[in-house]
């Protein structure tokens, strides 16, 4: 049964990945004004947590999750009853099957997920959304924020994507579509090696970013990306190329403007690198 949730505008703090399973239908009332935003505060003593809360602990650099509800009495945070060490989690939002299983888990592909009109952003120096093993998926009008700003961007360290993927030879990621999506704040909108049999990019924004979309790699996996259409897309703000095409074919670049980009963020007048590289047939 295809299951619909609807966010009215507004933030909703989260601190744990969305699970997307099949045939899910999550829509906003905008991607500037449904905000799914992803915010670890730093815990706070004789403060009240929900259940499944993640805070740091700044004294120790640590991460802790609430297992219980914390009342504001004065709970310690090595307190077992109501805290386990955690770690900071990889993904904003991730795709998942039919039961809510990801990754090995997964049995079935994740398929016919929606996501239109909102937002999905990130305080955290962590990924946007895998789409994992998933085929015949949208995003349209979906903005994915990170927290990386021009200052970041000048080097590839933080090695964040605003979507990432992975695939097996079995379940590879089929005919996804990404329709007036932005992706900003981010090292990568999209960096992967991983099999992919069908992708379109178009309509969108890339800014502030290391590099925008890359496809391939050294080795890429079970031939990598194919059939990926990156159209009708703006570019702007982007310290190196905006699309890396390398090791794998039959993909596809057309119409597309940019703007700033490959100018290591010293004006049009600097060029640095390509606006685009493709080493590959």
């Amino acid at each position: 049964v295809r299951r619909s949730l609807f966010f009215p505008a507004g933030t909703y703090i989260v601190t744990d990945t969305i699970v997307i399973p099949s045939f899910a239908k999550l829509y906003g009332e905008g991607d500037n004004s449904s905000i799914i935003s992803f915010d670890v505060q730093n815990w706070a003593a004789n403060t009240a947590y929900a259940s499944g809360v993640l805070v740091y602990y700044t004294a120790g650099s640590t991460y802790y999750r609430s297992t219980a509800a914390v009342p504001a009495t004065g709970i310690a945070i090595n307190n077992t009853v109501y805290w386990t060490a955690d770690a900071l989690p990889s993904y904003i939002g991730q795709t998942a099957d039919s039961q809510g299983r990801t990754g090995d888990n997964i049995l079935t592909a994740p398929e016919n997920i929606e996501i239109t009109v909102m937002c999905f952003q990130t305080t955290q120096l962590i990924d946007g959304i895998l789409i994992e093993k998933a085929k015949n998926c949208s995003f349209n009008n979906v903005n994915i924020i990170g927290p990386l700003l021009e200052t970041d961007l000048t080097v590839s360290t933080d090695n964040t994507k605003a979507v990432d993927w992975i695939s097996t030879s079995s379940l590879p990621c089929t005919q996804m579509v990404f329709d007036n999506c932005r992706f900003s704040g981010f090292t990568y909108a999209m960096n992967t090696a991983q099999q992919i049999n069908g992708a379109v990019i178009t309509n969108g924004q890339i800014d502030h970013t290391y590099q925008g979309i890359i496809l391939g790699g050294a080795s890429p996996n079970n031939g990598g990306a194919t059939g990926v259409r990156i159209t009708n897309n703006v570019f702007d703000t982007v310290y190196e190329e905006g699309i890396y095409i390398y090791g794998v074919s039959l993909n596809a670049s057309g119409y597309n403007i940019f703007y700033d980009v490959g100018n290591h963020f010293n004006g049009t007048t600097s060029p640095a690198s390509s606006v685009i590289t493709i080493d590959a047939a």
